[in-house]
Parts: structure tokens; sequence; C-alpha cells
């Protein structure tokens, strides 16, 4: 709770203006309670100028009835200061400094400066700030924890002011809407109806966007199995196609050789049959020199053996050579499986 403790005034209606005419109130607080402080004296003496000066330097604002003194002077310069214990806990000092100056038919009175400083702890430095570059008196209702309506009209209200509630029904209104800030809980209520529908609207859109990222999860778990699934069964396909390589490559290396063996076998032939014609001359050559027909005969069947003996062996090679073929296109023709499955 806030605390008021001390109060200093120069310069305001009955407190002069002069260094030695400052006077300081001490209000009696302590820890455990604050007793009730009760402002005695004759009439004139300064009761309602300290409730005045309270009202002035906790909310800023000026006396009923202030615009229409009286001076010997034409400018007075008084100053108000309070020291209070914010809610906080910490001590707290403001000063207001305020200008009179009288002119033909009226005087005109305004706040030169405002300046609230908090006390530090114990090996910290005091803190302050100037009412030119913040809103102290907002400061204020914050530290003293009431609103300035709540000084204005209830705690430091003057004494020409005190008959309010008896007032025409709107005026009473106008000020019970100020002191329960009706107006902030309208402007409260508005934004909070304001954030919440701009929250269900966001829900909305994120309960369709959701409903859509559901839907793209689904479809990318699905991509995600299928995935997995091709790639196990492209491991199988690559294990069978190094199966079929490897299967693929003696009979590769067989089918060389068996073109190897009926290339020398068909050369083999051609010479047989080279030879053949050149007995077949030598022969028509003996048998014109008149050579016997039994060394002739011989020497024929010799031949037709050999070349018969060259045949038989070409077919065998060629039957040898065909059903390497004939197993070669087939693993080609697996591999060609295999190679469209990936």
């Amino acid at each position: 709770m806030s605390q008021i403790e001390k109060l200093q005034i120069q310069g305001i209606r009955s407190f002069g203006p002069r260094d030695e005419d400052k006077s300081r109130i001490d209000f009696m607080s302590n820890e455990e309670s604050s007793p009730l402080t009760l402002i005695l004296g004759q009439n004139g003496c300064g009761k309602t100028t300290i409730i005045e000066c309270l009202r002035y330097i906790t909310t800023g604002d000026h006396p009923p009835g202030s615009h229409s003194g009286r001076s010997f002077r034409v400018q007075v310069i008084g100053h108000v200061k309070l020291q209070f214990k914010g809610l906080d806990g910490r001590l707290y000092i403001i000063g207001r400094t305020i200008e009179a100056t009288a002119k033909t038919k009226s005087i005109t009175i305004k706040t030169l400066d405002a300046v609230l400083t908090r006390r530090g702890l114990p090996g910290e430095p005091n803190s302050s700030i100037s009412g030119k570059c913040t809103d102290v008196n907002a400061q204020m209702s914050i530290h003293l924890g009431v609103s300035k309506a709540i000084l204005n009209y209830v705690l430091f209200c003057h004494q020409e002011e005190s008959n309010w509630p008896l007032d025409e029904g709107s005026k009473v209104k106008d000020k019970f809407d100020e002191i329960f800030a009706s107006a902030k809980y309208k402007d409260c209520l508005k934004k909070i109806k304001d954030v919440r529908s701009k929250q269900l609207e966001t829900q909305r859109i994120e309960a369709s966007e959701l409903k859509y990222l559901a839907e793209d999860k689904e479809l990318v778990q699905e991509k995600r199995s299928e995935k997995a699934r091709k790639e196990s069964s492209l491991e199988c396909l690559e294990k069978d196609l190094a199966e079929i390589e490897e299967r693929m490559k003696p009979l590769e290396d067989e089918l060389r050789d068996i073109q190897k063996e009926i290339s020398s076998a068909e050369k083999s032939l051609e010479h047989c049959q080279s030879e053949a014609e050149h007995l077949e001359k030598t022969l028509d050559f003996i048998v014109d020199a008149g050579s016997s027909n039994e060394e002739v005969e011989r020497m024929k069947d010799e031949l037709e053996e050999e070349c018969e003996s060259k045949r038989v062996e070409i077919q065998e090679l060629q039957k040898n050579l065909d059903s390497i073929e004939k197993d070669i296109a087939s693993q080609d023709f697996e591999l060609k499986k295999v190679l469209a499955l990936i």
C-alpha cells in the first residue's frame, strides 16, 4: 500500500513565496498502521490549501477558483513537494513548480516543471523523470495505486466540489464513470471482442490449413512407405542383376572360345577342301599317268574320311554354339526384365 509521508508548500495562497516561508508537514505513518490525520485550525490558516496542494501534487490539476485570486505581486512562483512510499515499497519524491502571473482582469497560472525522483537502494543512485519528457501524472497514479478520478473526487476532493453526488443525474453518472473507469472498461471489452473475433478467424483459417496439412502429411507418409518399398525392391533387383551378370560372364567366355574353335575349324575345313581339290587334281594326274585304281581309291577314301571328320567337328561346335547363344539370349531376356523394373 502507498503512504504519504511529507508535504512541503511554498508560495501557495497563505503560504508565503520566500524561502523562510516554506512549510513542511510530516504525516504520521509506521509499518503496522497509518492513523487518520486530522487537519485543525482557524479560518484562513491554510487547511483547505493543504488539501489543494495534495490534489495538485498528485494529479497536476489546479484547484477551483485559482484563476480569480489576489496578490500584491505581479508574478508569484510556488513550489509543492511530496514524499511518499509507492506500491513497490520504494521512496519517491515529486516536486512541482507553479507560476501565477497577474494580468489586468485575470490571473494566468501554469506549471513550469514537474520532477519525480525515486530514491535508490543502498549503493544505488537516485533516478528522476521530468514532466517535459514523460507523463508524470500517469506515473503518480501508477505508483500511488489510485486513479486520478478517485484522487480528485474522493480522496482530495475540494470543499467547493464536495457536493457533486447531489448534482443532476447525468453529471453524477459521468463522475462515477470516471471513478470506476467505465470508459476504459468498455474500451477493454471492445478490444477483447476484437481480439476474440480475430483469434476466431485465425483459428478458422488455421483449422482449414491444418486439414490440408494433415492430408499432405498422410500423402507424404504414403510416399515414404512407397519409397521404402521401391528401395527394398531395387536392392533385390540389383542383387538379381549382379547374379545374372555373374552367370553371363562364363557363358560369354565360353562363347568366345567356341567362336574361336569354329573359326579354327572353318579354316581347317577350307584347308581340307583346298587339299581335296589339290588331291583331285593330283588324282587326275595319277590316273592320266597310269597309277593303279586301288591306290587312287585308297587316297580318295582317306580324303573323304578327313573331310567328313571335319564336318562332324564343325556340326558339334555349331550345336554347342547354338546352345550357348540360347542361354545367353535367355539370360539377356531376364536382364532386360530386371532393368525394366529398375
